[in-house]
């Protein structure tokens, strides 16, 4: 799943674009997590998991526990390319709302998106795992800041006046409806696009404009936001590490046809395993009585194998009986 090549054109035109808008236009949260993404793709920064123990499903994350990938699955990107759209689309809607949020609750916000998007798409998985009866859902592995994005993208175009925006530069369509627009052109352009990733941005913009996470995030009024934001990515970085062990707990998926991969066994017992794997008799031995006439077993009593000549002297034995 993760590539090997690091860094490529798309790199170069990301450092292109940063320079064309001008470093010193770029408010400093946004260009940090800019930086943050390429730093994380490009492994520049120590103890960083491979993307395939870092990106987010249902399979590992609600069966298996591993739940360190809901904070670390959007900073993740699988190639040049997905980490250049991503952060470009990113630059221009991190100007626009850390200018007027500012930058402390900028950063707050962020943090929080990143890791309810993700807890989003699992729920969404789970759902529609349910619903259609297709367990691939479940196992779908997303990664990268799209829903992020898409989360800022509500935000950007909640408050915009009635009009008309150009999707992908192509399509007109209204303000209010191009994040809806954009998630179905990028399913039909990108198949392999993560369709619940990008949806779950959308909800969880949606409960930020029009539910209650806005009020949820503003009750702590007398706590600087920046300090707390500031903490949270700093545990996120120090547990950039291989999370899971062994000895984690599971649960089992309901869709065993699809079973990903290892899963710890059971503490071996005697018991399971003669329920699992029973002993067949060996019908071409007969079974030999307790004891003979000649107060001698018919094969030794060593718990082994009876040998060819015990055998064949049983055999003789029988015959002149």
């Amino acid at each position: 799943m993760q590539r090997r090549g690091r860094g490529g054109l798309g790199i170069f035109l990301l450092l292109a674009q940063l320079y064309n808008f001008g470093f010193n236009r770029i408010p400093p949260v946004t260009l940090s997590f800019i930086a943050g993404n390429a730093a994380i793709y490009l492994r520049l920064l120590p103890n960083l998991p491979r993307l395939r123990d870092a990106c987010v499903s249902a399979n590992h994350v609600w069966y298996y526990g591993d739940w360190l990938r809901l904070a670390l699955a959007p900073f993740f990107h699988l190639d040049d390319w997905h980490l250049y759209y991503n952060m470009a689309s990113f630059l221009w809607k991190g100007k626009s709302l850390e200018t007027k949020l500012g930058s402390g609750m900028f950063l707050y916000l962020l943090a929080v998106f990143s890791v309810l998007t993700s807890v989003v798409l699992v729920g969404l998985d789970i759902f529609l795992a349910n619903v259609t009866g297709d367990s691939s859902y479940l196992y779908s592995c997303a990664a990268g800041f799209s829903g992020v994005i898409f989360a800022l993208k509500v935000l950007t175009t909640y408050e915009l006046p009635s009009g008309v925006s150009m999707v992908m530069g192509m399509f007109p369509i209204p303000v209010r409806y191009a994040c809806w627009a954009e998630l179905i052109l990028i399913q039909l352009m990108v198949p392999n696009a993560s369709f619940t990733g990008h949806l779950a941005g959308i909800i969880v913009g949606l409960l930020y404009v029009k539910g209650p996470l806005k009020s949820i995030l503003n009750i702590l009024p007398g706590i600087d936001v920046t300090v707390i934001s500031c903490m949270t990515c700093i545990i996120i970085l120090l547990s950039a590490r291989h999370p899971n062990d062994n000895s984690a707990s599971y649960r089992r998926p309901p869709y065993p046809h699809h079973a990903p991969e290892y899963e710890p066994p059971p503490p071996y017992s005697e018991a399971a395993n003669e329920r699992l794997y029973p002993r067949i008799p060996d019908s071409s031995l007969p079974s030999a009585p307790p004891y003979s006439d000649s107060g001698t077993l018919p094969y030794p009593v060593h718990g082994t194998m009876p040998t060819p000549d015990d055998i064949r002297q049983r055999r003789l034995r029988r015959f002149k009986q």
